[in-house]
């Protein structure tokens, strides 16, 4: 059985997230609206995370993102989150900021085993 890594980098207070809940509605006739939840892990979270480094360190957070893709899982504790498994689920960008220090940015999206 395969080991799952954890992205254990710290992230900058400016990364954003999002929790929405997929759902299934049937709006009839006389108004009434019936919902559900989709599944039982209905809730997921998408974070836009950004990383500041300098070089050398920036390196091992771009090793392990572009290690695992978009397709492989890790494990991460969002802010204000309990730890997950998610995937990259976007393009790594990264940015000078001068004096040898980098900004790594990309998206994270939490999924669920079955």
């Amino acid at each position: 059985m395969a080991v799952i890594e954890t992205f254990h980098w710290c992230v900058r207070l400016d990364s954003t997230g999002a929790v929405d809940e997929q759902i299934l509605s049937a709006q009839f006739g006389d108004g009434y609206e019936q919902v559900a939840g989709v599944g039982i892990n209905s809730e997921r979270g998408e974070w836009q995370v950004n990383v500041r480094m300098r070089k050398p360190a920036i390196d091992d957070v771009y090793e392990f993102l572009s290690r695992h893709g978009q397709k492989k899982a890790f494990l991460w504790e969002p802010p204000m989150g309990a730890m997950g498994l998610y995937r990259r689920s976007s393009a790594i960008r990264i940015s000078g900021q001068g004096r040898g220090m980098f900004t790594l940015s990309t998206s994270f999206k939490q999924f669920y085993k079955p």
